[in-house]
């Protein structure tokens, strides 16, 4: 699940290939009926040529076409559902016969010059009033064919805006819980950061507090610069973890040692924005401060079969009996990956087996630009 990913908008109703359309239907229907009307007059030994077959079809299916923009309009105008149809149905009824009218009307003025009748005294009005009663429900049920699939279309075109609209109400509405967690998260980190400074500057450590706010100055920089980005890179979340361990380095001196196995093939995988900060202050807080002499935290990274598996281990005493470890720093990591991720994704907080607590994550793995071609593209 990528919240940030918006839906492709639907396309505008392109009346253009309507006609196109209509007539290439009219051209294919219009062979067909020909091929029929050409068969059967030679099984009824009245030959005709296969063009004088044409002729009688073609232009039928082709006034066919040049009303279904017509009649598509007039369903996008008077549309039949439950609210409307009582009022509209009466509409298109009277358009139907209208347009039967004339259909025929031009159709049969086409087929007069083409074959006029061999019966003497037969006038155009009484082959017409023949030929109407005899085609009439058929040209009304071809109307009714074609505004029902302009009908069909419409109904269909509003469900995909609605599924469209849905789906970016959805969107919106992931982006602004992880908007939410995330900003939770930067005043948490910060005032923790913060009681450090202030613990040094009670023990009368001035070049160590110096040190700690100009680590927590580029800290937050960094923090700014990418506050809009759900993901990063995997090098820039170990990056910020190692600025923040050093400000951390400051205040317990040589008790807090730092290692970092990260391979090169996976630095450029794309993790959370603020994934490790969280992960490995809950390492200092519960791990290293507990534990009376020197202790060590260590990130590590991996790949495989698809997947991207970081670790962030440290020597402390592990987690307390009965408790799930989990405050707010791994409690929003947590609901952020699932906002981010949904199921295809885990974090695990657990004793480790040589002591300590260990934090496993596991997220799809998805590789980004390296950050040098960002910069150079103007990431």
């Amino acid at each position: 699940m990528e919240p940030r990913q918006s839906p492709e908008p639907l396309p505008p109703f392109r009346w253009g290939v309507l006609v196109a359309s209509a007539f290439a239907v009219a051209a294919v229907v219009a062979i067909i009926d020909s091929s029929q009307l050409y068969l059967a007059l030679r099984l009824r030994n009245q030959p005709i040529s296969v063009l004088r077959a044409i002729g009688f079809a073609l232009p039928e299916w082709a006034l066919w076409a040049a009303f279904t923009p017509l009649i598509f309009w007039l369903s996008r105008k008077f549309p039949i559902g439950r609210a409307t149809w009582h009022r509209n149905l009466p509409i298109h009824a009277s358009i139907a016969v209208a347009v039967a009218l004339v259909h025929l009307l031009l159709t049969l003025s086409v087929a007069w010059q083409l074959d006029p009748p061999l019966e003497t005294g037969v006038t155009f009005g009484g082959y017409y009033l023949r030929v109407l009663l005899r085609w009439f429900h058929v040209l009304l049920l071809v109307y009714a064919a074609i505004a029902g699939f302009a009908h069909a279309i419409d109904l269909y075109r509003k469900y995909r805006r609605r599924e469209l609209e849905a789906t970016r109400l959805e969107a919106r509405l992931a982006h602004a819980r992880l908007d939410a967690l995330r900003a939770q998260l930067q005043p948490h980190f910060l005032f923790n950061t913060l009681n450090t400074v202030a613990n040094l500057v009670r023990k009368g450590d001035s070049s160590g507090a110096v040190r700690t706010l100009a680590g927590l100055s580029d800290l937050l920089r960094l923090v700014l610069d990418g506050s809009h980005d759900d993901e990063v890179p995997l090098r820039k979340e170990v990056d910020f973890a190692r600025r923040y361990l050093a400000i951390e380095q400051v205040r317990f001196a040589d008790r807090l040692q730092v290692e970092v196995l990260v391979p090169p093939e996976v630095e450029d995988a794309l993790v959370p924005n603020l994934l490790l900060q969280p992960i490995v202050e809950n390492a200092v807080r519960h791990g290293i401060a507990r534990r009376p002499g020197a202790g060590r935290i260590v990130i590590e990274a991996a790949s495989g079969e698809g997947r991207l598996y970081v670790r962030v281990t440290d020597d402390g005493p592990g987690p307390r009996e009965g408790s799930n470890g989990l405050g707010v720093g791994l409690g929003n990591t947590r609901e952020r990956l699932a906002e981010l991720y949904g199921s295809d994704q885990r974090l695990e907080l657990r004793q480790a087996d040589g002591g300590g607590a260990v934090v496993e994550l596991e997220l799809p793995l998805r590789m980004g630009a390296p950050l040098g071609e960002e910069a150079m593209h103007g990431g």
